[in-house]
């Protein structure tokens, strides 16, 4: 209904993807939404990006997903769910960094610390380099 009245472009046939033809008419369809609706359908929304997306996954829209996911909260979330977000965290940092924007870098690498958690690395095969290089990202913006 709503690509057939002008307000979603139709972006891909496989897998279906949709975009709202502007940034406003989203947000005034996010408006729609009432606020006590709002964490429920933004979970929801997590959670199936999360179950979707792979290990490696670096795409055009890293930042959009990545801002969208790091809504949530670090301590409702499992152990799993965690590492991934440290992880895609992670890439959205490296990414920033190639197009010099440092603050945004330093955001993405503190965020991914926070999903990290203290207990994170204990008994874990995760890879210690990442970790050093939130840690590298998030000092830049102190300089």
């Amino acid at each position: 209904m709503l690509e057939k009245k002008g307000l979603l472009l139709k972006v891909s046939s496989v897998p279906p993807r949709f975009s709202f033809v502007h940034d406003k008419i989203h947000e005034a369809a996010l408006d729609l939404v009432p606020l006590s609706s709002r964490s429920m359908y933004h979970h929801h929304v997590r959670k199936l990006l999360l179950e979707n997306l792979g290990k490696d996954w670096l795409g055009a829209d890293t930042f959009v997903v990545v801002n969208l996911l790091n809504e949530a909260e670090p301590q409702t979330l499992g152990r799993e769910s965690r590492l991934q977000m440290a992880r895609l965290n992670h890439q959205a940092s490296v990414q920033a960094v190639m197009v010099s924007a440092f603050d945004s870098a330093a955001e993405y690498a503190g965020q991914g610390i926070a999903f990290l958690g203290d207990d994170a690395l204990v008994g874990d095969t995760y890879d210690v380099r990442v970790l050093d290089c939130l840690r590298l990202a998030r000092s830049l913006k102190e300089l």
